[in-house]
């Protein structure tokens, strides 16, 4: 974002330059980007969003977005694994300070620099997850035992623990989940399918069946229908726009910087300057977009559903058409994979914000809330 980050962590720049460093790799190996997140957790990053009572920095939703987008000028892996990881943190720190034994693991997640992923996803669920097959299971001896299938989990080889979703028993209906978190050795997974797609290789969101036995203790006492509305959601869309734009941001200073190179004839304006003033603009668009939003749940004002989708659909509309015009301006150097004016990784890693939750899906979700609702127009 264009106004200066006021950084809390010392080790954020040194965290941003690893990350840039090996991106390339990291997309090229479709690896995960085990660099970055060492320095992530050296530096207390991990721990960012835990509150100062447990060890952690207590950075609010706003600063973490922030650092979202500057680690996604770096390395959109990269940073789609921290924001992924907050989002998870976001969920205990709001809904499970109230178990001694959550706290006591979310205090570990600062002071060990746990890294945490989320299953949320489920084969046969078709996306949606409010809806959960696999259930809590109690042995003789209280035990909690869980077998889920999980149609991806990002970074799941590579995380130290897992927020999970299932039924609460197994009379429970598909939509009466519960919220568990796992941490290893509690837990075991099975890859059943590999990640290899065209953009954000380096999240390395593999197919899994996740086998567990944990205690009640374990549990989030908010139904996960309440975490989800009340915290995953917005966090996640406040963050992924982060990422989205930070993507898009460096697309654009390459743009530019390949603009600023070239010569008209005349001695006048390259031939592509209006082409980067008409995607600065179009960035701008989005980032407005992101700080209102910002603004407004930083304040407390009630964002509705129909807002959280217009910022996911908006931000990530917009930064596509920024990369891809970036990759217009620059020409074959923008197509190529190698080179300081090349902007293909940022392309194949963009697209993924129109794709994860499709926003065809999300309008026609936002179509019956504009049915149901009465959006409130032309306030401001």
């Amino acid at each position: 974002m264009s106004a200066a980050v006021q950084l809390a962590i010392p080790s954020l720049d040194d965290v941003i330059a690893i990350a840039a460093v090996a991106a390339a790799d990291v997309d090229r190996a479709g690896r995960f980007p085990r660099e970055a997140v060492d320095a992530m957790r050296a530096g207390g990053l991990l721990g960012a969003h835990v509150p100062a009572a447990l060890g952690g920095a207590g950075l609010d939703v706003a600063a973490m977005t922030r650092i979202a987008f500057r680690l996604g000028q770096a390395c959109a892996a990269s940073a789609m694994v921290y924001a992924m990881h907050q989002i998870e943190v976001a969920c205990l720190v709001n809904h499970g300070t109230d178990t001694p034994a959550l706290r006591a693991d979310l205090a570990r997640v600062a002071q060990d620099g746990l890294l945490l992923a989320s299953v949320t996803s489920e084969a046969g669920a078709r996306g949606d997850i409010r809806s959960s097959g696999c259930a809590l299971e109690p042995d003789q001896d209280g035990v909690l035992h869980l077998t889920k299938q999980a149609t991806n989990i990002s970074y799941g080889a590579h995380a130290d623990g897992l927020l999970v979703t299932a039924r609460r028993t197994t009379d429970a209906s598909a939509a009466d989940q519960a919220t568990i978190l796992m941490l290893r050795p509690n837990y075991t997974l099975e890859r059943t399918g590999a990640w290899d797609a065209m953009g954000m290789r380096g999240t390395c969101s593999d197919a899994f069946v996740l086998r567990a036995a944990v205690t009640p203790d374990q549990i989030l006492t908010t139904p996960f229908a309440d975490v989800a509305a009340q915290t995953m959601l917005p966090v996640a869309h406040l963050l992924w726009a982060g990422v989205w734009l930070g993507i898009a941001s460096d697309a654009l200073a390459r743009a530019r910087a390949c603009t600023r190179r070239q010569r008209a004839p005349d001695g006048g304006l390259p031939p592509a300057a209006a082409a980067v003033a008409a995607a600065l603009m179009q960035f701008r668009c989005g980032e407005a977009l992101l700080r209102m939003t910002l603004a407004d749940y930083s304040a407390g004002v009630a964002i509705q559903p129909l807002d959280w989708n217009g910022l996911k659909v908006g931000v990530s509309e917009a930064a596509l058409d920024v990369v891809v015009q970036a990759m217009r301006i620059c020409g074959i150097a923008g197509y190529r994979n190698d080179g300081p004016y090349s902007v293909a990784r940022h392309l194949r890693d963009i697209m993924s914000g129109v794709l994860m939750v499709g926003n065809e899906r999300v309008v026609a979700n936002s179509a019956g809330l504009v049915l149901m609702q009465a959006p409130q127009l032309g306030q401001f």
